[in-house]
């Protein structure tokens, strides 16, 4: 990424993922995948910055899914203005609203059927699905989700995805930012858990000032390094200062302590 005195609000510095097990309503395990993302500078409340996950499993360039973290303010049809993980079925969604401008088009000198128009748009028959999104107040920090089984896959089985943060306020000329390398290539990663670089890691650790906490996990299959956020921990607003909510840490390894095995003790035998 750029560095942070290059950066403006909403740019994105870093991103990582994850997948965990949890369990639904109905008290069944299912795979979740989070996406968390790192910005440079801290979000006052995230209402102005959204995160896209474009996914494009048939390699054609478009996006066939978006995992949408944002306000559902920035969804037509959303009744409500609270954060979600919203997966979108992105061909379908272009065609609502490819429908919808051309019934604008038809109508667009009359504003009172222009306005009816807008008012009735919604996407709802594109939405695969919504889920709790993680946000900080005051922070870097955003953590988007969706269910595995639900996510578009290449022929491999693989996800190939970019992240995009966009700054949405109606004033802002500042463009979309990009994950590093992803802008023309999708990044691709597996959706098997223990392909993961770690898995068995705790969705949270709750430390208090000073605190020390061992946290135990399993080395998987992949190499990717740990990135641990801490979007709690001290922020900053200056060009020129680094904040404290992240950090890529080099685990320590090691192998299972062996179980004593008995081992027969020799006797001297007794001659008769």
């Amino acid at each position: 990424g750029a560095s942070a005195y290059q950066s403006s609000d909403c740019d994105l510095q870093s991103s990582g993922y994850r997948i965990i097990n949890r369990k639904n309503d109905k008290g069944v395990s299912e795979e979740v995948l989070q996406i968390a993302i790192k910005t440079f500078k801290p979000m006052t409340t995230w209402n102005t910055c959204d995160v896209s996950i474009l996914i494009d499993a048939n390699a054609d360039g478009i996006a066939d899914q978006e995992l949408l973290g944002s306000t559902l303010k920035s969804i037509e049809g959303q009744k409500s203005e609270d954060f979600a993980s919203t997966l979108l079925d992105a061909t379908a969604a272009r065609a609502i609203r490819k429908t919808y401008e051309s019934e604008v088009e038809k109508v667009k000198s009359e504003p009172a059927k222009v306005k009816k128009l807008t008012e009735a748009l919604t996407y709802d028959k594109a939405i695969v699905d919504q889920r709790g999104l993680k946000v900080y107040n005051n922070s870097t920090v955003m953590i988007v989700e969706a269910l595995v089984s639900n996510l578009a896959r290449t022929a491999a089985g693989h996800l190939s995805f970019k992240v995009v943060t966009s700054h949405n306020e109606q004033s802002a000329t500042e463009p979309d930012d990009y994950l590093a390398g992803t802008l023309q290539t999708d990044r691709q990663l597996s959706l098997k858990a223990e392909d993961q670089a770690f898995f068995g890691l705790p969705e949270t650790v709750v430390l208090a000032g000073g605190q020390m906490q061992k946290v135990t996990l399993t080395k998987g299959a992949g190499r990717d390094d740990l990135l641990v956020l801490m979007p709690n921990n001290k922020f900053s607003n200056s060009d020129l200062l680094t904040d404290s909510q992240a950090q890529v840490l080099q685990p320590k390894y090691q192998l299972p302590t062996p179980a004593p095995v008995a081992v027969p003790v020799p006797v001297a035998k007794v001659s008769k």
